[in-house]
Parts: structure tokens; sequence; C-alpha cells
């Protein structure tokens, strides 16, 4: 019989009910990181969370996770992190072409960084990872040569065809998300805006003309059109 002083029978533990969120956005979250060539350990050193959470997300083993760890799986971007020792080239790449518009080839772009010209190609490829030491690199040589020219046509012409984008077109070269704007041929206000942009930083016409992809006398000659409609 139990003795009027004793309490009925209760969990000691706390209740975690409340602290739990749904999986489906997260494991929607991490298929898409995982297409774009993530693997698990990059997203769990990214998170901060185990790498068995990741592929029990993965695996849609639960239909709810901790919300902490929802959190940290959410805020996971393609971003490189120094923290997952292997990160998506696409940065790494976008600089190579970057560099490439302004003349410098990919030879002379990994003797300025330290990387061999080997390495440099096997990052083309969709999906591919490098190390963070070598990110880290390229944006060094980066940051020294995007403003400079290489001097060298050939690539130049190449990377023209390529469609490669200039340096100075993005806002922020890391986003994955980001789409350069170039300015639409048939868009005066947009050209004008460009070239002011440009001649800002002290260019002349010919380094203008490279970084809108235009031939240089077609550039001016739009030019004079400009001005004699502003005038």
């Amino acid at each position: 019989m139990r003795e009027p002083y004793i309490g009925y029978v209760v969990s000691r533990l706390p209740d975690t009910s409340r602290d739990l969120t749904d999986l489906a956005p997260v494991a929607a979250h991490l298929d898409y990181l995982v297409s774009i060539g993530m693997n698990p350990t990059m997203i769990a050193r990214s998170a901060g969370v185990t790498l068995r959470t990741v592929q029990r997300v993965l695996a849609r083993e639960y239909a709810h996770t901790r919300r902490s760890h929802g959190a940290a799986l959410l805020a996971v971007t393609p971003r490189p992190h120094r923290q997952q020792a292997l990160v998506l080239s696409y940065g790494v790449v976008r600089r190579l072409e970057g560099l490439a518009v302004m003349g410098w080839s990919g030879r002379v772009i990994g003797e300025k960084a330290g990387i061999t010209h080997r390495c440099l190609l096997s990052m083309r490829n969709e999906g591919a990872a490098c190390t963070w030491n070598v990110h880290v690199q390229m944006d060094a040589a980066y940051q020294r040569l995007s403003h400079l020219d290489g001097g060298n046509t050939r690539t130049k012409r190449w990377a023209a065809a390529q469609g490669f984008t200039h340096p100075m077109l993005w806002d922020d070269i890391d986003d994955y998300d980001e789409v350069p704007s170039v300015p639409k041929p048939d868009s005066r206000a947009a050209f004008w805006d460009e070239y002011e942009h440009f001649r800002g930083f002290g260019w002349d016409d010919r380094r203008i003309a490279e970084a809108l992809g235009m031939q240089l006398e077609t550039f001016q000659a739009r030019v004079r059109r400009n001005s004699e409609v502003a005038a």
C-alpha cells in the first residue's frame, strides 16, 4: 500500500519533445547540398555536428531532429569553410576564369598561387572539390592579380569566347547562387552606368571594352553614340 506522502511515479528525464523540429526541410536542404557535390563529411564539418547526424538526416531515419541540429544544418551553404578541410572548387574556378579574362594563363596563375597546373585543371569538373588550403592560396593570388593585366592576348581571346566573368562583375565571388549582372547590349542606361563605373577605376577604353566583352572599335562607337544622345 502506497503511503500518503508518496507521490505517483513520474519521469525525472527532461521533456525533449519541444526541442524537436520537422526533418523534411532539413533533409531536402542536405539533398540539395549533396546534389551539387558536397559530401556528408563536408556538411557535418560546416554545421558543427557529427557525421552520423548528417547520415541519419539524409537517410530519413526519423521524422524529427533536434531543433539546434536542424538550424545548424539549414545554415550550411556551399560557401567554402575552413572547418571542412575539403571545399567545393567553384570559387577557385571562378577566380581562374576571372584571371583568364585579365590575360593570365593557367600555368602562370599556378606559379603565382603555388598550385600545380594539373591540380587547377582537375577542379574544372562540376562538383569537384579541393582542399581549404588550395582555396586560400588561389584567393591570395586572385587578390594580387585580378586588377592587373596579365598580358596574354591568346588567353584573353579564349576567355572572351568562353564567356568568362570579369573580376569586377562579382559582388561576392564565393556566393554559389550569385549571377553576375552584365549590361544588355540594347540598354543604353545600363551600358553608360557600367562605363562610368569602370572609368572610375581609371581604366582606359581597351580595358573597359574587354570587361564588357566587346571589341574596342564597337565599344568606342557606342560611347560616341551615347555621348551624342546625352549632349
